[in-house]
């Protein structure tokens, strides 16, 4: 039986085998299975796999290992010897590597180039194994179906049954099984027949390669195997913590992100509603507006440092006191340029209809001040523990916001000034709070030049970006402030405060994500920045959908009916948030490998600023709604091609969603539950 192909099927499944010589003494009971049985059933049904093969095995029988390339199947190397890559020197790894080539091609003619697997996967998730590899031409190849045929309890049903998971799981599903097992040899034609109402599409690793096709691994976990049993190896455990470990690091730090900015937004609307119910939009629109030069303030002072912290600490580069101190060794000038350029604001015409006071001088420098220490503590905290610091943090500053708010109501009229303390009172908590969880770091003797050259050096272009990137974001209300009237700023405010919203999933998972991927291999990156990608698209949809139904009424509801203007310019501010939302995750990847694209960020900034400059004057708000959505667009357009065409990643693989994506985010929601 031929097993028919479906070429516009999108589930595709590779078949992979490790082939060791059957005489080797911990198989010598297979000593029949030399890899032909598995041969000529994959040729009567007309199935291309892919075989990574032992130099030894291609000594024995070379004429099988011709047969491999002659019958249309991809080749790949698993050393000569079967050796634990993980336990041996550098040195002999590379020789047995180079040997197993050398049999290989005086075999076949041909190169096992690139694809190889580590015997027994010991290596196969270290990044010094992989580097290795790669410096001889090689990308070591997980599966993520273990059909368990190598296991003492290894059955056909089992292997079926996690086939089948495998297939709901994964796509495209990367299969492992043995040359020199009963089940390879005897019962695979059994199981394809198993499978044949799966239309499924048969592919070789070399057609997965060729086509950028991202392969997620599987987790190695007790529940999995025959019979429920944990026989992991020590050196096997690295995969479970290399993966299972990460990803559960990566998925506990997104959960307290998520905690965290849940509490934020509820906190950050109730406070938003107090103040337009209790300012209208004129006082709303001075506070949005005092706030937001404070923030460009903010980023503009801290020379990129926050993302130098992030990205050494977790690389293990510097240590999280010398991260610190470093950073906390510039807050004496940057305080008093900062005193400097917001008495400078506050007298010139670029302040609207502020009106300069000494009680709203001080309370912007202290919030200044707050928001800066908050900054730099809470980065080093990231690249050492991850989002939880921070979500604590977040969560008694929003306790603070709105408790405070609430009592300030209470005890008379509520001012812009009395706002902004209070803003900054919220900020000091935070701070309090991350030097309780770990002051260890707040060492400012641990000092270092060198370490202080490495960081700037790094942090400059990341400073540009995220200058520029806040500046997009943000100076549309400095601009229109300017341009405008204050209540034209308090009424696009909250627009922009539903349009955020967008965004504040991604970038807790992009904050998590890029302290977690610094450090891991290339291919490692990629597969996860895929699958999160994709999953931040489905997201960005039903937001769309849950906005369409649900905003007409919230606004109004919420804020009162002087507001009501803000839902045309929320619409028309969505489609960019939603452009930048869906850019973060691939951004966030070329971060990690250190590609930064200031030009990029800082043509945009002067784009949008000659567009609303144009544009507000006739339309006010709306135009200002309308220039932001423009450069957002092309902003993001221009990352996700970026990132398709520097990493190994195709447009589908970050932007359209697959079936297995859902599959993979409720398994993951049920094995959650289950624990």
């Amino acid at each position: 039986m031929t097993m028919k192909k479906h070429p516009s099927r999108q589930h595709r499944i590779a078949l992979t085998f490790d082939v060791e010589p059957p005489e080797q003494a911990e198989i010598k009971q297979h000593a029949e299975f030399d890899g032909s049985a598995i041969l000529d059933e994959l040729l009567r049904r007309n199935i291309k796999a892919t075989f990574f093969v032992q130099g030894a095995w291609v000594e024995a029988y070379p004429q099988l290992a011709r047969r491999i390339v002659d019958e249309g199947h991809t080749l790949g190397n698993h050393t000569y010897s079967h050796i634990r890559l993980i336990d041996t020197p550098e040195a002999q790894c590379l020789s047995d590597i180079a040997a197993a080539e050398e049999a290989i091609k005086n075999a076949t003619g041909v190169s096992s180039r690139p694809f190889f697997r580590c015997p027994q996967n010991a290596g196969g998730w270290d990044s010094g194994i992989k580097t290795m590899l790669k410096a001889q031409g090689y990308e070591h190849i997980h599966w993520n179906v273990d059909t368990f045929d190598w296991h003492e309890d290894a059955s056909f049903e089992h292997a079926l049954n996690a086939l089948r998971r495998g297939l709901r799981t994964y796509n495209p599903t990367v299969v492992l099984m043995h040359s020199w097992t009963n089940l390879a040899n005897e019962r695979l034609g059994e199981l394809l027949d198993a499978l044949k109402d799966e239309d499924l599409e048969f592919v070789t690793v070399q057609q997965l390669h060729d086509e950028h096709n991202t392969v997620v691994p599987m987790v190695y976990t007790p529940e999995i195997e025959p019979g429920g049993l944990g026989i992991m190896e020590e050196n096997d455990k690295e995969l479970a913590e290399d993966t299972g470990g990460q990803s559960g690091k990566l998925g506990k730090s997104i959960a307290w992100g998520a905690i965290a900015r849940g509490v934020s937004v509820v906190a950050n609307f109730v406070f938003s509603i107090l103040l337009a119910r209790a300012l209208g939009p004129l006082g709303k629109g001075q506070y949005a507006l005092i706030q937001q030069f404070i923030g460009i303030l903010a980023i503009v002072l801290n020379l990129g440092l926050p993302t130098s912290n992030v990205y050494f600490v977790a690389k293990k580069k510097i240590s999280p006191q010398t991260a610190f101190a470093n950073s906390i060794v510039l807050m004496l000038p940057m305080t008093l340029i900062s005193i400097a350029v917001t008495l400078i604001f506050l007298i010139s015409p670029f302040r609207g209809q502020l009106s300069y006071s000494l009680p709203l001088f001080v309370a912007s420098v202290v919030l200044f001040v707050t928001t800066m220490l908050f900054g730099w503590i809470n980065a080093v905290l990231i690249g050492e523990h991850g989002l939880k610091p921070q979500g604590i943090a977040t969560i008694v500053q929003s306790a603070v916001l709105v408790i405070g708010t609430g009592l300030v109501a209470l005890l008379g009229t509520v001012r812009v000034v009395d706002m902004l303390f209070l803003a900054a009172l919220s900020q000091a908590a935070g701070i309090i709070v991350l030097w309780c969880f770990d002051p260890h770091i707040t060492s400012v003797r641990a000092w270092s030049w060198p370490d202080f050259k490495m960081m700037i050096r790094y942090s400059f272009k990341a400073y540009l970006i995220d200058v520029a990137n806040f500046l997009h974001l943000r100076q549309d209300i400095l601009i229109l402030g300017w341009l405008s009237t204050s209540a034209q700023v308090g009424l696009y405010s909250v627009a922009v405060s539903f349009a955020e919203v967008v965004r504040y999933v991604p970038v807790i998972i992009s904050s998590a994500f890029f302290a977690e991927i610094s450090g891991y291999p290339e291919r490692e990156q990629e597969l996860r920045t895929a699958v999160l990608s994709r999953l931040n698209v489905l997201l960005n949809i039903v937001i769309v959908v849950l906005y369409i139904v649900a905003l007409p009424v919230v606004v109004p509801l919420l804020f009162g009916k002087a507001f009501n203007a803000s839902l045309a310019l929320t619409f028309c501010l969505l489609p960019g948030a939603i452009a930048t939302s869906i850019a973060e995750i691939p951004s966030t990847l070329l971060f990690a490998r250190e590609t930064l694209y200031w030009r990029l960020s800082s043509t945009m900034v002067f784009l949008n600023i000659v567009v609303n400059i144009v544009i507000i004057p006739k339309y006010g708000a709306l135009g200002a709604a309308f220039a932001s959505t423009i450069t957002y667009m092309c902003y993001s357009l221009v990352i996700v091609v970026k990132t398709r065409n520097g990493t190994g990643l195709t447009l589908r693989a970050m932007l359209v969603p697959q079936k297995s994506d859902i599959e993979i985010l409720l398994n993951k929601l049920r094995r959650k539950m289950l624990s």
